[in-house]
């Protein structure tokens, strides 16, 4: 069980429990509590019931690494309590597969844009194929954004927006600082079909997340 901390509470929130297998001097329990905190803190996101355990199994962890740091000195604890987290590495670092999990998952079931985008960058630490997968499709959103952006500058600036024919036969869609000598052919018909293009795109690509997903499940 994780302690609270000499003085306060912790941010964990969680059943402290007994003593044993815990640092005695104060500045490495103080160490402790921070790194346990620490590790609440990035996996708020998670469900209670999983972040309590998921915390709680880390302790564990911090006991066992803290027990074969060295000896039992309380001079040489804060050392010990530092060597053991070094060993597991920082709680953003091995806990960002999690969040990705988790986030992309409720995401993906819900159409949630900041969970997405949120998971997707957990997701791009996973390894190269993880990696490739978050870039591509973080490419899609963005491309949605602009598609998003164009619909509501059209109103503000209609001579840089829209879909731009020149002379030369050349032909552009998005937002063009210079469009001299371009035709702008599709007027004010581009925000209903830029906003449609947008939502079928964001339609599309959460669904191929989901699908993904299941697949790799």
């Amino acid at each position: 069980m994780i302690h609270r901390p000499l003085t306060g509470s912790t941010e964990a929130n969680i059943d402290q429990g007994s003593p044993s297998g815990l640092p005695q001097n104060a500045d490495a329990l103080r160490v402790w509590n921070d790194y346990l905190n620490d590790a609440s803190r990035v996996a708020r996101q998670l469900p209670e019931a999983e972040r309590r355990e998921l915390v709680l199994e880390l302790r564990s962890h911090l006991a066992e690494s803290f027990a074969v740091a060295g000896g039992p000195s309380d001079a040489d604890e804060v050392t010990r309590v530092k060597a053991a987290i070094a060993r597991l590495g920082r709680p953003r670092d091995f806990l960002r597969p999690i969040l990705a999990d988790h986030l992309l998952e409720k995401g993906a079931s819900t159409f949630h844009p900041r969970l997405l985008a949120e998971g997707l960058y957990h997701n791009v630490f996973g390894g190269l194929k993880a990696g490739v997968i978050s870039v591509a499709f973080g490419v899609g959103y963005v491309l949605i954004i602009v598609f998003a952006a164009m619909a509501l500058l059209k109103a503000f600036v209609p001579n840089h927006v829209g879909y731009f024919v020149y002379p030369n036969g050349t032909r552009t869609l998005g937002i063009l600082a210079d469009t001299t000598g371009a035709r702008e052919a599709l007027g004010y018909w581009v925000v209903p079909l830029a906003l449609a293009a947008a939502t079928v795109l964001y339609v599309l690509l959460t669904l191929g997340l989901r699908a993904i997903r299941r697949f790799r499940g």
